[in-house]
C-alpha cells in the first residue's frame, strides 16, 4: 500500500476525504464505481466494491473491513492502494491540537482532557474547523483530513503592516482560519477607528473614535478559531507588507531570511498583490522594480509622483473578494510552503474582478539580494 512509510498497516482507517462522491456506473458488468468529484475522479471494479467503499469511514482498519464484509484482504487493500494514489482516502485520525487550551489537574477533572463529548466549547469549535479541513484536506499528500496542518496554523506568526479596511479584512480572515498569532503592525498606535474603516464586518458604529489597537485586541478573541496564546510558540513568519514599503524593513527581513509579501496600494482601480519574497530564493520587491524599470523608464517618476496622492481605498465588494483571495493565498503557503505568488504579481481590477492578471517575474542581476 503507497503510504506514509512510519505508520503501521494496523493504523490506518481508510475513510473517504469530505466531499467525495461513490456512485454506481450504470450498465457496467462487473458492477463499476466512481469515486471522486466533479474534477476529478476514478473508476474502480473489483467484487464487493460496494460494501468494501461503504465501511471507508474511518472506523475501520483494513483487516477489519476484509472480515466485516468478507472481502478478501488483498482487495480491500488494493482499493485502498487505488484511493491513496488518487488522494480521495485519508488514512488516520488525529484530534485537534490546542495551542491554549486549558486542562484542570484535579483528580476527577483529568477525564475532560480525554473524553470532550460533553465540552460545548469543544464542540463549536468542531463545528468552525469543518469547513476548514473540508479544504486542507485535498492538498497533496493530506492523509488525516487535514487535522495537523490546521492546527499547526497556531504556531504561525503573521505581521501584516497595515491599518486599511483591507488590512484589518486580511487580519480577521487570518485569525477566524485558525492563524492565532495574526497581529496588526501599525504605524500610527494612536489612531483611532475611522468612518473609512466601517462596513467590513469588523466594526461597528458604534467603534467610531475608538483606539484602533485596543479596539482589535478586544475583537481579535471573537474572530479567532483557537484560542490566542498569551505566551505563543513559534515557528513560521510571515510579514505581509501593505502600501509603499520601506526600504530599511526589507533589507531587515531580507538578511534575517524572513519570508515577505508586498501588497501594494491602491492605483485607480487596480491593485498588485505580490510578489511573495522567500530569501535568496525567489525575486525580492528590488528585482521586480528594475524588472519592471526595463520595460517602463517612466514609472520612476509615476512611483514618485504617485507617493505625494492622497491614498485610495478600495470599496467594500473588491475589499471582501481581495482579502479574502490574499488570504487564501497566504493559507496555503503556510500549509504547504509554495504559493503562486513567489515571483509573481498578480494585478487585480476592481472594475474587471474576473480577469486578475498574472505577471512572472526572475532574480534580476543588477539587484544582488541573492548574492
Amino acid at each position: 500500500m503507497r503510504t506514509n512509510p512510519t505508520l503501521e498497516l494496523s493504523e490506518i482507517k481508510p475513510r473517504l476525504k469530505n466531499g467525495a462522491i461513490v456512485t454506481a456506473i450504470n450498465g457496467t458488468k462487473p458492477q463499476a464505481h466512481f469515486i471522486g468529484h466533479a474534477s476529478a475522479g476514478i473508476q474502480i471494479s473489483h467484487p464487493g466494491a460496494a460494501a468494501i467503499l461503504a465501511n471507508f469511514t474511518g472506523a475501520l482498519t483494513c483487516f477489519e473491513i476484509s472480515i466485516q464484509t468478507g472481502a478478501p484482504f488483498a482487495v480491500v487493500n488494493k482499493i485502498c492502494d487505488e484511493l491513496v494514489a488518487a488522494n480521495l482516502i485519508d488514512q488516520i485520525s488525529t484530534p485537534i491540537v490546542l495551542a491554549d487550551r486549558f486542562h484542570s489537574e484535579k483528580t476527577n477533572r483529568k477525564t475532560h482532557s480525554q473524553d470532550q463529548s460533553q465540552d460545548a466549547a469543544y464542540q463549536q469549535l468542531q463545528k468552525r474547523i469543518a469547513p476548514e479541513l473540508g479544504q486542507i484536506t485535498w492538498q497533496t499528500g493530506i492523509i488525516d483530513a487535514g487535522v495537523r496542518t490546521l492546527s499547526d496554523r497556531q504556531f504561525v506568526a503573521v505581521d501584516i503592516c497595515g491599518d486599511d479596511r483591507l488590512a484589518i479584512s486580511l487580519l480577521t480572515i487570518l485569525l477566524a482560519s485558525g492563524v492565532s498569532q495574526a497581529t496588526l503592525a501599525l504605524s500610527n498606535v494612536q489612531r483611532n477607528v475611522a468612518a473609512d474603516d466601517l462596513g467590513t464586518g469588523v466594526f461597528a458604529i458604534s467603534d467610531l473614535g475608538t483606539n484602533l489597537t485596543n479596539r482589535i485586541c478586544e475583537i481579535a478573541r471573537d474572530f479567532a478559531l483557537f484560542p490566542i496564546s498569551k505566551i505563543p510558540t513559534t515557528t513560521k513568519y510571515l510579514t505581509v507588507i501593505f502600501g509603499a514599503p520601506d526600504p530599511a524593513k526589507i533589507n531587515t527581513l531580507l538578511i534575517s531570511n524572513l519570508p515577505h509579501l508586498f501588497i501594494s496600494a491602491l492605483d485607480a482601480t487596480t491593485l498588485r498583490v505580490g510578489p511573495l519574497v522567500i530569501p535568496g530564493k525567489s525575486p525580492c520587491f528590488r528585482c521586480i522594480e528594475l524588472n519592471q524599470l526595463e520595460q517602463s523608464p517612466l514609472l520612476n517618476q509615476i512611483n514618485q509622483a504617485r507617493s505625494f496622492a492622497q491614498p485610495q481605498l478600495l470599496n467594500i465588494a473588491a475589499t471582501a473578494q481581495v482579502a479574502g483571495m490574499i488570504a487564501q493565498s497566504v493559507l496555503n503557503y503556510l500549509d504547504t510552503g509554495f504559493s503562486e505568488l513567489i515571483g509573481t504579481q498578480i494585478l487585480v481590477n476592481a472594475a474587471r474582478p474576473c480577469n486578475p492578471q498574472h505577471i512572472a517575474y526572475a532574480i534580476n542581476p543588477a539587484c544582488g539580494c541573492t548574492w
